[in-house]
């Protein structure tokens, strides 16, 4: 619940779409053939990281590394900050997620 409430934003209708999409993409049990069984036997379960990856909520560990090369150190702060975005953006990562997760820290 904390999970929907922090990536929603207090907005009911997003927080019911990231759950719903959730359950859906991640805890949806499958048949062989791969369609969605809706028999309600299932023991899987909406889990914290499926609700964050459906918000596009960057991992702590990325934004950690980011704000970590940014410290001074030993080195040019171009050379340190150069690859850890190169691979941020490669990941895909939007730039807008990762300024609100770096300002809320």
């Amino acid at each position: 619940m904390d999970a929907l409430v922090r990536t929603s934003d207090g907005d009911l209708r997003k927080a019911i779409t990231y759950l719903q999409t959730s359950a859906k993409l991640f805890a949806a049990p499958k048949s062989a053939e791969g369609d969605v069984v809706m028999s309600g036997t299932s023991e899987q379960v909406v889990t914290v990281s499926s609700i964050e990856e459906i918000a596009g909520v960057v991992p702590n560990d990325v934004i950690e590394k980011l704000l970590g090369v940014c410290q001074p150190g030993k080195g040019g702060l171009y050379s340190r900050v150069s690859p850890v975005v190169q691979d941020i953006v490669a990941e895909g990562w939007s730039a807008g997620g990762i300024l609100n997760q770096v300002c809320l820290k």
